[in-house]
């Protein structure tokens, strides 16, 4: 069964004597894909519609999400769209997605948003969820070292959660994402 590791470390491994412990660091787990990736990749800027969005993909190939995105719409409201894999259209059957709210974490600090806050759209397997974030949630995430989401469902529908370090350019990305809501 492949498990996606690079060739490069067996032979990292074998030039190590039997006599010697092999401590390879962070980065080199890394780059041999020893390790599991968590959290997004790099934020970038997409010019959309006469404004910015802000995205990142996430770096775990096993994530449900495929993409969270950062943006304004013309009625001034920051908006989170995450965009996530596995669903059906049978997971609407009655109309609506069985989503109680949301918990939005920064650094640390649980915000709960309820499904007021949440829209939802299906097409073929793909779950469209916008999130309409509070102004004071919205800055204070732009201020944020790490962001978790996570929706709040019945354990039949599955479970999302997600959790990613921002730096200092991702933080600035989503704020001019929402330059024009403020």
């Amino acid at each position: 069964m492949p498990m996606g590791a690079d060739a490069r470390a067996v032979t990292f491994a074998t030039s190590t004597s039997s006599e010697t412990l092999l401590y390879p660091s962070i980065e080199e787990l890394a780059e041999y894909k020893v390790t599991t990736p968590k959290g997004f990749g790099k934020w970038f800027l997409e010019p959309y519609k006469g404004g910015l969005v802000a995205a990142a993909r996430p770096d775990l190939p096993t994530s449900l999400l495929v993409q969270a995105t950062t943006f304004c719409r013309s009625s001034g409201e920051p908006k989170l769209l995450l965009t996530m894999k596995g669903f059906s259209t049978y997971s609407m059957a009655s109309g609506t997605l069985p989503i109680d709210g949301a918990e939005l974490t920064l650094d640390g600090v649980m915000i709960s948003l309820s499904s007021d806050h949440l829209s939802a759209r299906i097409e073929g397997e793909i779950l469209y969820l916008t999130v309409n974030l509070p102004t004071r949630v919205a800055h204070a995430l732009t201020r944020s070292e790490t962001v978790g989401f996570r929706l709040i469902v019945s354990r039949a529908f599955g479970n999302f959660n997600e959790t990613s370090s921002l730096d200092d350019l991702a933080r600035k990305s989503i704020a001019l994402s929402w330059r024009n809501c403020f």
